[in-house]
């Protein structure tokens, strides 16, 4: 975490040893909150600190607390990644007395190598790409071969700690972004105001309990909203909802017949993702081009 503020670290510890072995220094300049993101959540600096002074050191895992990047993580759903839990045991030990109620699993860090993965969402954000799971994401430009993984916060603290859809509105300039029942609209990586609003603000039922993935069509200037294997179509400039929907995938894109489970468009090629697979379609067609993996825009970096 010294890495935010090198010049003035936020907190610092002592690793294991005589003397100042142990301690830990936080920097009274700082602003520390409970649970607000408005400071730095003093549960989450003072524990990444206290795990130094047991003798564990950063890790490389984007996911990890102990990461070198502070991120505002929500405490109500906090769980300790397990890249932290095997970096202490593998100093200690694990417990030897069985917990006979054991807490949530801790999450694993998503791997972009992983040909089963199914991502939660893609989209676009002035040119590069987004690609979402769990509480995490992968950021890419199609120009360049480095892929940067970090946790959702990092880029949005005021999002979900996972989300269920997202896309790209080029009418406004905005990024949507759903969880459950609820919208959050983002312009670049500020949270618009009067967000989060209900998803039924666009259009769709209110009895919907989540949007499965999100497509905006430049050419039209809507935006498909799919939920399992049918899909609802927004129009952007009117703020209305097309008339006699919901309709099959299948109506529009051809072969499709399995569940959406993310969507983007881009250079005029529409890529429906349903498990661990691509599709490539025409939308002025809905004719499929190509079947894909998901490596072949969220690169594998593990060599």
């Amino acid at each position: 975490m010294e890495i935010i503020a090198p010049l003035a670290p936020i907190a610092h510890a002592f690793p294991p040893s005589p003397g100042l072995g142990g301690d830990v220094h936080f920097d009274d300049d700082e602003t520390f909150t409970f649970r607000s993101n408005a400071g730095y959540v003093l549960f989450m600096i003072a524990t990444h600190e206290f795990v130094h002074s047991l003798g564990l050191a950063h890790s490389n895992d984007a996911g990890a607390l102990m990461y070198p990047v502070y991120t505002y993580r929500n405490l109500e759903t906090f769980v300790l990644p397990r890249d932290d839990v095997n970096g202490i045991q593998s100093l200690y030990g694990p417990n030897p007395d069985k917990d006979p109620n054991p807490g949530p699993t801790s999450p694993t860090t998503p791997d972009a190598c992983d040909s089963t993965m199914v991502l939660d969402a893609v989209v676009t954000l002035r040119g590069d790409m987004l690609f979402f799971k769990d509480s995490l994401m992968w950021r890419s430009h199609p120009q360049s071969t480095t892929t940067l993984q970090f946790l959702i916060a990092n880029l949005w603290p005021d999002a979900p700690d996972s989300i269920d859809a997202a896309y790209e509105s080029h009418h406004l300039d905005r990024v949507y972004v759903f969880k459950g029942r609820q919208v959050w609209a983002f312009s670049g990586y500020d949270l618009v105001q009067g967000y989060p609003m209900s998803i039924s603000s666009f259009g769709l039922p209110k009895t919907l309990e989540k949007v499965d993935a999100a497509l905006y069509d430049v050419h039209s200037g809507k935006t498909l909203f799919f939920v399992g294997r049918t899909y609802y179509s927004y129009d952007e400039a009117e703020k209305t909802m097309d008339q006699g929907l919901p309709k099959h995938v299948d109506q529009t894109f051809s072969g499709l017949i399995n569940k959406v489970t993310a969507a983007f468009q881009y250079r005029g090629f529409s890529y429906i993702y349903s498990g661990p697979f691509m599709f490539e379609y025409s939308m002025r067609s809905g004719k499929l081009l190509r079947t894909l993996g998901n490596s072949y825009f969220l690169q594998c970096t593990n060599y």
